[in-house]
């Protein structure tokens, strides 16, 4: 494709949605590899006392551990079918992009990656794979792992691009 042609365009975009996606879902399943290796049938690791802890979780449910109980045979559907649904509206979205739209171009691909990672594990596993354990003391925040932060990064980039586009809206 000539760049003039607008090849150049998508070619780019192609280019940062393959690295940005690529490497998260590749930090990710390796980060969880390790998990299963490292923590799996072990007690927590205490990274930070009173505040961070390696530990083995798998997550049946959504996000922060959500409809957990839900039975499987309702469970396992809802979260292939909605997570598919999810990459594709990402990948949609990522179509539309122009080229100037960096940031929104990083952000849906960090979101995608992350999306990716969750997904990978529920097709792989029926679960997935959490790890990272933030508390003060004995409050906890449900465990998550790097698909989760990438996810959350993305959303908070995406933050970022609406802010700054309605800033310059109204310059």
């Amino acid at each position: 494709m000539r760049e003039g042609s607008g090849g150049g365009t998508v070619r780019k975009k192609l280019i940062i949605l393959g690295l940005v996606a690529g490497v998260v879902l590749y930090l990710d399943q390796m980060a969880k590899a390790l998990a299963v290796i490292h923590l799996k049938d072990r007690p927590p690791v205490v990274v930070i006392e009173g505040n961070f802890n390696l530990v083995y979780v798998e997550n049946t449910g959504a996000a922060f551990g959500l409809f957990s109980g839900a039975r499987r045979e309702l469970r396992f559907p809802f979260f292939h079918i909605v997570s598919a649904l999810a990459i594709i509206a990402i990948i949609y979205l990522f179509m539309t992009l122009k080229e100037s739209q960096v940031l929104l171009t990083v952000s849906l691909s960090t979101i995608l990656g992350g999306a990716l990672g969750n997904f990978t594990d529920r097709v792989r596993l029926g679960y997935v794979v959490d790890f990272l354990d933030f508390h003060w003391n004995d409050l906890h925040w449900p465990a998550f792992n790097v698909a989760d932060t990438a996810i959350t990064i993305g959303v908070g980039l995406l933050i970022l691009d609406m802010i700054i586009s309605r800033e310059e809206a109204e310059a």
